[in-house]
């Protein structure tokens, strides 16, 4: 019982550094959080597990940001690359002689003196455009490789919690027949301890793993929400109103 105190001060002051709060602050959990909880059990997504991962392709901002970076590197290496072609440029210059005092009025405009020519600019000493295309091109490389790591990262991410939400899904099964057995088994104590039949010994005993199994049953449905919460957050549907109360994305995207 004490060491069930101390976890449960320990995970209530890792809750508050987690939400942005100092870890002298007081806060209260609310119990009938739990009690809804339980009371409506399982509640699964709508969503199996292809739909999941192609709503995270379609919908995580850092692998937007991360797309964002390839084709930025991509368009260096085009800019690279073009600084070691030649430069052609073309130009036209137009003189008009006009009067000796300067008066714009007097421009001879028939007589003006029309040149024009071609700058070509061929790149002789290009090592340094060289290497600088090379580190380009590395990074394009760097930001690929990145860019499909996150990718698989988050494939795995929504996977994962795919499957803790599934396990939770068959554990609560499990718990909840567990859960219907020992009540059974309390009852049939309590009948046969009225009928001086058994002894108090099994009375408790029943009671004690009635109380286990009722809690392993809290702490698959515990589980199932907290894998749902992370399931919805790796596939970026997570959404909090502004009650501070948390959405599931699917209804936002209907």
């Amino acid at each position: 019982w004490t060491q069930s105190i101390t976890r449960y001060k320990r995970g209530l002051d890792n809750f508050k550094i987690l939400i942005g709060l100092q870890a002298d602050d007081s806060i209260i959990l609310d119990d009938n959080e739990l009690t809804l909880i339980s009371g409506t059990g399982m509640t699964d997504t709508d969503l199996d597990l292809d739909q999941a991962i192609e709503l995270a392709m379609q919908t995580r901002l850092d692998l937007y940001s991360g797309l964002d970076q390839v084709q930025d590197s991509a368009r260096k290496i085009r800019v690279a690359a073009n600084q070691l072609q030649p430069a052609l440029d073309f130009g036209i210059d137009v003189t008009v002689p006009g009067s000796a005092d300067g008066d714009l009025g007097e421009l001879d405009f028939e007589n003006a003196v029309y040149t024009a020519g071609l700058d070509l600019d061929l790149p002789l000493d290009t090592k340094f455009d060289r290497n600088q295309l090379r580190r380009t091109m590395i990074d394009y490389e760097a930001s690929t490789r990145a860019y499909l790591a996150a990718v698989d990262q988050v494939k795995l991410d929504v996977r994962d919690a795919w499957r803790r939400m599934d396990q939770a899904l068959k554990s609560y099964d499990i718990n909840l027949t567990s859960v219907e057995i020992n009540e059974r088994r309390v009852e049939e104590a309590q009948l046969r301890a009225e009928l001086g039949l058994g002894d108090i010994q099994d009375t408790v005993d029943s009671q004690n793993d009635l109380i286990e199994a009722r809690t392993e049953l809290v702490s698959t449905i515990v589980e199932h929400n907290v894998a749902k919460l992370q399931f919805w957050r790796d596939i970026g549907l997570l959404y909090v109103d502004d009650s501070g109360q948390w959405e599931e994305g699917v209804d936002e995207l209907q």
